[in-house]
This record gives C-alpha cells, sequence and structure tokens, in this order.
C-alpha cells in the first residue's frame, strides 16, 4: 500500500490542475489533501482523481473559504462519524476505516486550538485505532530544534507524546536526526509539519517513507508530499 498526503494550499485555486497532474503521477492507493475547500475548485479535483482510480472520496463539509481535510482512494473505505465528537474535532480529523487499517486523514489548527485534537488522538483515537493505525497529514507542529530551527511551534509536548510509545512518528524513526522541511515560510525559516504517525504494526510493514518536494518548488503548493509504501498485508 502507498499513501502520502500534501497540503494544497488554500484549496489550490488556480493550480488545482498541476495539482491534479502531481497527484495522479505520486501513483499512490489513498491520498490524505490537507486545505481541500468544498468550492468548485475541490469538485473539479474530486472529479479529475475519479478519472484517475480515486473512485472512493470524502471530504469534510465545510464553508467554501474554510480549509479541511479530504481522503481520496483506490480502495474502498467507510467513514465512522461516531468517534470524532465535538466542532473542532470534526472539521480537523476524518477517521475511516480500509479494511483492517484505521486511517485518520489530520489538519491541525493554529496554537493552543491544538490540544483537543492531540488529546482525542492521544485517548478515543488510539483506541479506536487498534494495533493497526495511521495517522497522516499537515500537523502544524513538530519538535523545537529538529523539525524547525527554532522554538516556534505549539503542543510540541503532546506531539512528542504521541510518537514516544503510542504511535511511531515514521519518518523520524527512520531517519534519526536527520533535517529535512516539508514548508518554508515567507522569511526562508523551514519547518516540518507535514507527518506520519502509526502504530508498531504498521511501521513493521513500512518499506520506505520520504519527502517530495517537487510541489513546492514547481509552485504548485507551498508544502512537499510525504510518500510512504507499506508492505501488503495479504
Amino acid at each position: 500500500m502507498k499513501v502520502a498526503t500534501l497540503n494544497l494550499r488554500h484549496g489550490g485555486g488556480t493550480r488545482v490542475v498541476a495539482l491534479a497532474a502531481r497527484l495522479a503521477a505520486l501513483d499512490c492507493d489513498v491520498l490524505v489533501l490537507t486545505e481541500f475547500r468544498c468550492n468548485r475548485h475541490g469538485q473539479w479535483l474530486e472529479q479529475t482523481l475519479a478519472h484517475s482510480g480515486y473512485h472512493h472520496f470524502m471530504a469534510i463539509v465545510a464553508p467554501e473559504k474554510t480549509n479541511t481535510v479530504a481522503i481520496a482512494s483506490r480502495l474502498p473505505f467507510t467513514f465512522d462519524d461516531t468517534v470524532c465528537q465535538g466542532m473542532e474535532l470534526r472539521s480537523r480529523l476524518l477517521p475511516v476505516a480500509i479494511g483492517s487499517l484505521r486511517l485518520v486523514g489530520a489538519y491541525f489548527p493554529q496554537g493552543r486550538h491544538k490540544r483537543p485534537v492531540f488529546d482525542w488522538l492521544l485517548h478515543e483515537g488510539l483506541a479506536w485505532m487498534g494495533d493497526d493505525g495511521i495517522v497522516l497529514g499537515d500537523l502544524n507542529t513538530g519538535l523545537h530544534g529538529i523539525d524547525e530551527a527554532g522554538h516556534t511551534f505549539a503542543e510540541t509536548a503532546r506531539f512528542r507524546q504521541l510518537g514516544t510509545g503510542p504511535l511511531v512518528d515514521a519518518w523520524r524513526t527512520r531517519h534519526g536526526d536527520a533535517r529535512q522541511f516539508s514548508w518554508y515560510s515567507n522569511h526562508g525559516n523551514g519547518f516540518r509539519i507535514d507527518h506520519l504517525f502509526c502504530t508498531q504494526r504498521r511501521y513493521d510493514l513500512l518499506q520506505a517513507i520520504a519527502y517530495d518536494h517537487a510541489p513546492r518548488l514547481s509552485g504548485e503548493s507551498d508544502h512537499a508530499a510525504l510518500i510512504a509504501m507499506f508492505h501488503s498485508t495479504t
């Protein structure tokens, strides 16, 4: 199974044609699209991805100018609308089951507003995922001094807690203390904010995980894509 996440940057706008081509070229089984917008560009992207085999699609319903999260998949999935309660969670997390795998598409808010999202993942989310789960998307935070040069991230204690026991920070675990950033500010400061956390059982199936900077360098997005390949469980 090959999965990826890419931040569309405010829904893609006029870049949506290039983004659709980029996403199709990634040739993944499952795509988590952050900063998706439920507008005409989002509808066009959904229809275009269907022509590339992504016949299963779901987005969190939100006003047209609101950034949210969507999942496009070549594999059938079911959405579990019972696990995320409260408006903050429902607008930020998209939990789906793909066979035995429980996957949460995530687009975290800024600052202290991350706290209830982390708290759900650390408690109800872990229980829901069981031993085969993935959290994939833009978490808008990381670790001071390694996922950023400075100390601007919020809720880093909860970020660290998520990846030191309950789940595995897949890229960091695979690449150690290496530095690589998935987004850069207008001042040129780099931040690794796009992540894949998974259960140990799922991590044991990991073949490769890497950032693809082509979408960012080409201007299609302001983020790199994060791509992971897992061995099949069948």
